[in-house]
């Protein structure tokens, strides 16, 4: 994905960025100090223990059994 437009509560968050993922349909959405794992496939949305997400540059590593919550 090369363009994206975030909203949250109609307005533009001030800090949020995307990473894509290795497997086809899984996005990783860092807003603010969440990190969101969205699984377009199933139409999920996962939360993410922001403690075991580990930046790397442009990347993140986590691991998939690390999700908190299923909004």
């Amino acid at each position: 994905m090369d363009f994206a437009i975030v909203k949250f509560n109609g307005e533009a968050p001030k800090s949020w960025n995307m990473y894509h993922t290795e497997k086809k349909g899984l996005l990783l959405v860092h807003l603010w100090k969440r990190y969101l794992l969205l699984d377009m496939k199933e139409q999920e949305v996962h939360e993410l223990d922001p403690q075991t997400v580990k930046p790397h540059g442009e990347d993140v590593e986590w691991s998939d059994t690390d999700a908190l919550v299923r909004h």
